[in-house]
């Protein structure tokens, strides 16, 4: 009885959910993210990423030993809720689905806890903007050219 009331009035403990991310590039050039969560060693995705994206997200656990709060970390939230802001389209399988300019993936790759694939790694982004030209020929007997 004694380690029951223990438990009724032991402060719950707190753990993060390991959280990890992986952009990758769909065959049509877009961006796709799978969030994964760290089971025991072994990762596995996300089903319902929206819950994930409520802020203060929380599950509890009841062990014998006492409740385990767990959360999501600091890094993991900015790195969701930056997801969130680009208006991602959910895929069937939880995956989220981005059509992002280069700035916004020169960001995302600046993530510690963003991992990506060599194929997404493969496109490269140049920080010289394009220099835009034109050559027009005006002809008045012919039809203006370029």
């Amino acid at each position: 009885m004694f380690n029951w009331l223990r438990k009724q009035f032991a402060p719950p403990e707190i753990q993060t959910i390991p959280l990890i991310f992986i952009m990758d590039r769909t065959d049509d050039d877009r961006h796709l993210v799978q969030v994964l969560r760290n089971y025991n060693g072994q990762a596995m995705p996300v089903a319902n990423i929206k819950q994930l994206w409520h802020y203060g997200y929380q599950e509890r656990k009841e062990t014998p030993e006492g409740d385990i709060i767990y959360v999501i970390s600091e890094k993991d939230r900015q790195t969701l809720f930056s997801l969130r802001s680009l208006n991602p389209k959910l895929d069937g399988d939880g995956h989220l689905l981005f059509d992002f300019a280069p700035p916004i993936l020169s960001y995302l790759r600046t993530k510690e806890n963003l991992a990506e694939t060599e194929l997404s790694h493969q496109l490269q982004i140049k920080e010289t903007p394009l220099n835009a030209t034109a050559h027009i020929d005006f002809n008045p007997q012919e039809v203006l050219s370029t």
